[in-house]
């Protein structure tokens, strides 16, 4: 059924669903509990919708009631107690319409606008009008992708990670789960079952459920495929939290057994081995210690930096175009909960393409525009005669530059790719200058350009531009949070370029040891500084580069120190260099190329063909070099004939 799409499998899965409970409920009739089962029948109705769940409730307290009172059964009041519960946990969602009444500046999908819309902000429609139920039928990635180790995704590469011990030790520790799982059904079936399917539901059912994307599905008019665009381990946690009492769980029975197996067979040790079991106990403490610090965020600042940095980077009271989550909601925060900057308008262009955020941009965001409701709603993405795609964030980033530039700056964060400063389909590349880390528009023409003072200014001083933790190891950074800090590295760089062009190699110097300083992790800050060390005959300064960062590509900068060496003629330390990064990185051709360069400028073809038969000996299929080989003696006969018929 799962190739199938939409209402083609959803109506077959329900069918499906029946038909399988029913079996389910004949071969266990013994075990269940009938009323608790009718009640958690009606809160899982939520998979459904939230009208099928409020009212499914509704239904099953009322019958819960009648059958308890007809059958005269006490076990109504746990019945009743699940629904009461289940209703509790849900009504937390109540929040949403009521902090929406009160019309906060960023008011998603407006859900408090009437109880229809509460429902599909709930039912998560803002995503799309297909439901959650019917949408897992769309295949989204492949089964051993979702199931098992994918990036963003995989359900196994969470699971594995989980409990402090990966990979093949961790296979006791599942054992021991299933182990405890199976004792529980064992011993007590009306517990054990739902503990079962409590798990079940809570992996295998939401891995069915949320049918997470993992990249490999093209869509067939865009060609653009879909991977999940962060990690979606946070969806697991009941799952992660009932493995883990099972694992509790077959602990105590693994200790139990052992005591009855010693008392029956070796006595004298019973005591012993089970006090030596019982450091088995130990293992949530072990847990704690491998997944501490990636899940601490202790002296983390680095979110809070970032929205900083490119927040006061901005203009008074600008409208400032931001792009993605990570350089929206950290400004969102900064201006709402510690109350910086909040004269400037952050106008997500992602939301842009919504026409629930375009009605909000001059209502909650005081950002002026010439539309009315009604023609916000008229409006799509179109084309023009030329094929140019018009978004509806390009139309919005049109509008508010004709509605505001001149009474209010235009600030774009340096996030947003140029390729959408664009006004009416026109680049405006040349009226964009460089501010600390935002670009803003100008009158000026000639860019895009760097304000070179403000922005070395800005760059150089800690209060301003922060970059609290980045260098400290201790402080746990995931793949999204490294990524970020080295766009840092790229705005030092355009700085940096700048002023070597002005000849002021002081200044480069400076900014980009700060770059590698607070930025470590940043190859491209490293590079740079490395390659201007070297173009500057900074010999020491580059060896204590190499010897003091462990995150630049050592091949190339010892690369950058070879070329040093000979363009001060020090063909000893030179050769010896270069010998070093070959014997270290035997398939890095560039150090090869330059020794036969210098050898064939020493004009030593003994030198190069040692060199070349060295290379061939590990790369044997390099038909260019063998070539290479045969040609050198030729090569220099030719040069001796030219220079023997120039002399007089």
């Amino acid at each position: 059924l799962y190739p199938l799409h939409g209402m083609i499998a959803y109506k077959p899965f329900l069918v499906l669903t029946l038909i399988l409970g029913s079996l389910f409920l004949f071969g266990f009739k013994k075990d269940i509990n009938w009323l608790n089962l009718i009640a958690i029948g009606s809160v899982s109705l939520v998979i459904i919708g939230v009208k099928e769940f409020v009212f499914g409730m509704i239904g099953a307290a009322v019958l819960i009631i009648l059958l308890g009172v007809f059958l005269k059964s006490s076990s109504w009041k746990s019945a009743l107690m699940i629904i009461l519960v289940s209703f509790l946990g849900y009504s937390t969602h109540l929040y949403i319409p009521i902090r929406s009444q009160q019309n906060p500046i960023m008011n998603e999908n407006n859900p408090g606008s009437s109880v229809q819309a509460t429902i599909d902000y709930i039912e998560r429609k803002q995503y799309g009008s297909m439901s959650m139920t019917e949408r897992m039928f769309k295949r989204r990635a492949e089964w051993t992708n979702q199931f098992g180790v994918h990036r963003h995704m995989g359900f196994w590469g969470y699971f594995d990670e989980q409990y402090g011990l990966n990979g093949p030790v961790f296979i006791p520790l599942f054992m021991i789960g299933m182990f405890g799982i199976w004792e529980v059904i064992r011993k007590r079936a009306s517990i054990g079952i739902p503990f079962f399917l409590a798990i079940i539901l809570s992996s295998v059912g939401l891995i069915l459920y949320m049918n997470f994307a993992d990249g490999t599905r093209i869509h067939p008019t865009t060609g653009a495929d879909y991977l999940e665009v962060r990690d979606r381990d946070y969806f697991f946690t009941p799952a992660f939290i009932f493995f883990g009492l099972a694992i509790g769980i077959g602990v105590t029975f693994v200790i139990n057994a052992a005591r009855v197996w010693f008392g029956k067979h070796v006595p004298a040790v019973k005591n012993i081995a089970t006090i030596g079991m019982f450091v088995l106990f130990l293992l949530p403490f072990y847990a704690v210690a491998q997944n501490y610090q990636t899940t601490s965020r202790a002296n983390n600042y680095m979110p809070y930096d970032y929205g900083w940095n490119i927040l006061t980077s901005a203009e008074q009271n600008a409208v400032l175009f931001t792009v993605g989550d990570n350089d929206t909601f950290t400004l969102w925060c900064l201006q709402d909960v510690y109350n910086v900057r909040r004269d400037v308008a952050v106008v997500n262009l992602s939301l842009a393409n919504t026409q629930w955020y375009i009605k909000q941009l001059p209502t909650n965001l005081n950002v002026k525009t010439s539309w009315s409701e009604s023609r916000v709603d008229q409006l799509r993405p179109f084309r023009d005669q030329l094929g140019n795609a018009y978004r509806l964030s390009d139309q919005v980033v049109s509008e508010v530059i004709k509605e505001n530039f001149g009474r209010r700056p235009i600030n774009f964060s340096v996030t947003v790719p140029n390729s959408r400063w664009r006004f009416f389909g026109r680049s405006i590349d040349s009226l964009m200058s460089l501010h600390g880390m935002v670009w803003r528009m100008t009158r000026e023409g000639g860019g895009p350009r760097i304000e070179i003072d403000s922005s070395f200014a800005f760059l150089m001083n800690p209060e301003r531009m922060r970059l609290t933790g980045i260098n400290d190891e201790s402080i746990y950074k995931d793949e999204t949070t490294k990524r970020l800090t080295r766009n840092y590295g790229r705005t030092y760089i355009k700085v940096a370029n700048i002023l070597r062009q002005n000849g002021e190699l002081e200044k480069v110097e400076s900014l980009m040891s700060l770059a590698v300083d607070k930025i470590p992790q940043s190859t491209n800050a490293i590079n740079y500084l490395a390659t201007h060390y070297s173009n500057n005959n900074k010999e020491d300064e580059l060896l204590q580069l190499i010897e003091s960062n462990k995150y630049g590509d050592e091949k190339w900068l010892k690369t950058l120190l070879a070329r040093l060496y000979l363009k001060n003629n020090e063909y000893d330390k030179t050769e010896l260099t270069y010998k070093e990064i070959l014997n270290k990185y035997p398939d890095y051709r560039q150090p090869f190329e330059d020794l036969m360069r210098m050898y064939y400028e020493q004009r030593d073809p003994d030198k190069m063909k040692l060199l070349v038969q060295e290379w061939l000996e590990k790369h044997p299929d390099d038909k260019q070099i063998r070539e290479l080989l045969n040609s050198i003696d030729r090569e220099f006969k030719r040069i001796d004939q030219e220079e023997s018929i120039q002399q007089p």
